[in-house]
């Protein structure tokens, strides 16, 4: 955690000067910062601005603290949603990380009768030329069903360009659209922003952390329209936000931001926060989680993204239900099989004596959408298939008449009843086991074809093979790996790794299934 040892950093003796803040020094997913929130700055003026200027809010008081950072946007959750809709397919990795370096969950969403917008984070890129909004992960919900989508915006919203210097003034603009209506729902959002930024100060800066003595000052006005649409009713929602902001090259967000309104041309804050050291006030734990995860079969694994709410605390550590724990404000953790689990956050502040600590529990849940952890079997006459076949899967077929007992030998993913009976599959994926229902199934036979009277010789083999029953018209000749993959369709094993093979052979007095050994 990058807490502010701000006392002892900033009272260091430093030359004052005009500062360039440049993408170097913007804030990296991962890093972290003690923010508090103040309660007494309705009388303070935040306007005031120019060149060498010096500013001076060492009065603040902190109401409430939180730890705040940006996320890894390969853990958000809409990466695969998003590389899809561009058909990234190999490169998807690429084309994701160069397009976006931090995400940030964010707390607007709407329900509407059986429909909702939920689950939205914004995707962000960080370069040299500035910071912009380019893409919204966000999750569509219709009769509880959720739909994970990623939206490109139509216009990125360029937050800052950088690098940022004393006297910079721009216009940006940005825009993004969500219609559902291809989806057969009735509601569709959009937004526009643009962003007036002025650098207009630079000089020294005092708050209750201590002093800063380089910093530059810009003034930002945001107007925004945000529109939803549903089943034929506009409804607009217009905001003008004023945000004043102080950056130093030594933290890689705002080191103070008041936001608020003008009210003939005064400026009125509503909200101040600022970088600080951690203050002896009530912890108070809470969490959140995006989205519901759903198992990946080819990392094996559901990872699960959440997002630290709590407020006033220094450590955090959590439980995920599954016996394994982490410490840190923003984490993921990839949970080995679907199900749901209880996740336990406990948090403390530790700048009070003794230390004030509180606890959030909730249930998370990791899906299998894809049924990749099925544990269905299909059979033909008496050969049993197990369905899963992700790598590393192990396979034990076991007597359902016989209390379930093991059958010996039986490890494969295919399985052959030489009885008639009921059987069932013991299916383990990376821990994640799972029983089939048993199948009954009766081994029928008739006269050329019981198994004491036909035969598929040599057993073992080196290669070639042979029926040993004369006079029957072969229609029809499979053989099959121990993954239940076809390998050959004629009576030669010639060319194949040594192993157990299952050979079945249609003829016109019925269908007969051997296991056969590969030398």
């Amino acid at each position: 955690m990058k807490k502010t040892t701000l006392l002892a950093l900033l009272a260091a003796t430093i030359s004052y000067g005009q500062v360039t803040y440049t993408s170097a020094h913007y804030a990296q997913h991962g890093q972290e910062f003690t923010v508090s929130k103040a309660s007494n700055f309705l009388l303070m003026n935040f306007a005031s601005t120019g060149a060498d200027h010096s500013w001076n809010y060492a009065n603040l008081n902190a109401s409430s603290q939180t730890v705040s950072g940006f996320q890894n946007p390969n853990n958000a959750g809409y990466k695969l949603s998003w590389c899809l809709s561009h058909f990234y397919i190999l490169n998807c990795n690429s084309q994701f990380n160069n397009n976006f370096k931090l995400s940030t969950v964010l707390t607007e969403g709407f329900e509407l009768m059986d429909y909702g917008i939920n689950n939205i984070v914004e995707h962000t890129n960080v370069n040299a030329q500035g910071v912009t909004n380019k893409m919204r992960g966000m999750t569509a919900v219709v009769s509880n069903i959720p739909i994970p989508l990623a939206i490109d915006y139509d216009d990125p919203d360029e937050i800052y360009q950088l690098p940022m210097n004393f006297g910079d003034s721009y216009n940006t603009t940005g825009a993004f659209e969500l219609d559902l209506t291809s989806f057969g729902l009735p509601m569709a959002y959009s937004m526009t922003t643009q962003r007036t930024t002025n650098v207009n100060g630079w000089g020294s800066l005092t708050t209750p952390a201590g002093v800063f003595p380089n910093v530059l000052k810009l003034k930002q006005v945001i107007q925004k329209t945000e529109t939803i649409v549903f089943q034929g009713i506009t409804i607009p929602i217009p905001t003008t936000t004023v945000s004043y902001q102080w950056f130093s090259t030594d933290y890689g967000i705002p080191v103070l931001q008041a936001d608020g309104f003008e009210l003939f041309n005064v400026f009125v804050p509503v909200s101040v926060q600022y970088i600080d050291e951690q203050q002896c006030l009530v912890a108070d734990a809470n969490f959140n989680y995006l989205p519901i995860a759903d198992y990946d079969p080819e990392a094996q694994s559901g990872t699960v993204t959440f997002v630290n709410l709590s407020q006033n605390y220094d450590t955090a550590e959590w439980d995920f239900g599954d016996g394994n724990t982490a410490t840190g404000a923003i984490t993921s953790h990839a949970y080995s099989c679907p199900g749901t689990y209880t996740v336990t956050l406990n948090v403390s502040n530790n700048a009070c004596s003794p230390g004030s600590t509180d606890s959030h529990t909730m249930q998370v849940t990791v899906t299998d959408n894809q049924t990749a952890l099925t544990n269905s079997v299909n059979f033909e006459g008496n050969m049993l298939t197990a369905i899963r076949d992700l790598a590393g899967t192990t396979y034990q077929w076991v007597d359902c008449d016989n209390g379930n007992a093991p059958i010996d030998g039986a490890t494969s993913q295919m399985f052959m009843a030489e009885v008639s009976g009921s059987y069932a599959c013991i299916m383990n994926t990376g821990g994640c086991e799972s029983v089939s229902d048993c199948t009954s199934l009766t081994v029928l036979a008739n006269s050329d074809f019981q198994n004491a009277n036909v035969r598929i010789y040599p057993n073992p083999t080196t290669g070639a093979l042979q029926m040993s029953s004369s006079g029957i018209e072969v229609q029809k000749v499979e053989i099959f790996n121990a993954l239940g993959m076809k390998v050959s369709d004629k009576l030669d094993l010639s060319g194949q790794a040594s192993g157990i093979y299952v050979v079945k052979i249609k003829t016109d007095a019925g269908t007969l299934v051997r296991k056969v050994v590969k030398q």
